[in-house]
């Protein structure tokens, strides 16, 4: 038994200095040991975003993804109408209405798959959360939005009141691509990517945070619009994000 408690504790301080070295703006590590006297926590509302937003490789932010109006493609559809023999620019025009219309409807498809990774993440975290400390009934405190804890100790003051908790987490999950140019820069790739960030605090205050950028490897190519990714493209990428996450929370506290 003394053997088996031992082999634990080395293991715990080998996986706390790990979770150190890779922490961002984290002003020291012995403040994580304060996970440890967490027994009940609550989470805020999950930031979240309708939009796809735009990554370079290293996972900065570069602002939201936008469409041309006219594309390349859009282009060579209104030269196609004007050159046929029949519909001129009449079939140039329909060409443009349907190429608008397939944007807007992928934009709205995106818009719900984007949506359903949030909703589908927000339902991970909590589960993972209840595998790890005990959550309140609650379990998420309503109508708080993602807000930094770091030198806010009157806002994690509030939220451990109204939460009725010893911690209280938050969690982002953002969607978006990694965009650049393809080959002649003619087209442009997309990837699929997730930014996930956790803050945890207690009644202390700011404990610390953790960032992890998520690449799904699903790469797509156009010389129009932005392609849409798919049902299953948005699954596999909910499924390494939400794994990565539940590994990071399970380090907190072992």
């Amino acid at each position: 038994m003394k053997g088996d408690n031992k082999m634990k504790k080395v293991i715990k301080n080998i996986l706390t200095i790990m979770l150190c070295t890779s922490l961002i703006a984290l002003s020291g590590c012995n403040k994580w040991a304060r996970v440890d006297n967490i027994q009940t926590i609550n989470m805020i509302e999950m930031s979240a975003n309708q939009e796809l937003l735009v990554f370079n490789k290293n996972g900065k932010y570069q602002g939201i993804l936008e469409d041309n109006n006219v594309s390349v493609s859009d282009a060579l559809n209104l030269t196609k109408g004007i050159f046929k023999k029949k519909g001129g620019i009449k079939q140039a025009g329909e060409n443009i209405k349907k190429a608008n219309q397939e944007r807007v409807d992928n934009e709205l498809k995106t818009r719900k798959r984007t949506m359903k990774f949030h909703s589908d993440m927000k339902k991970n975290v909590i589960k993972s959360l209840d595998n790890i400390f005990t959550l309140n009934n609650s379990k998420e405190i309503k109508n708080i939005k993602y807000q930094d804890f770091k030198g806010n100790k009157r806002l994690v003051k509030k939220l451990i009141k109204q939460g009725k908790s010893d911690g209280v987490l938050a969690v982002g999950a953002l969607v978006g691509v990694i965009k650049k140019k393809a080959a002649f820069g003619l087209s442009e790739k997309y990837e699929l990517v997730s930014k996930v960030k956790f803050q945890i605090a207690d009644k202390k205050g700011f404990i610390g945070q953790k960032e992890l950028f998520v690449r799904s490897g699903v790469v797509k190519q156009s010389s129009g619009a932005v392609p849409l990714f798919t049902e299953q493209d948005f699954a596999n990428l909910f499924e390494l994000a939400s794994s990565e996450i539940n590994s990071e929370l399970e380090i907190l506290k072992i």
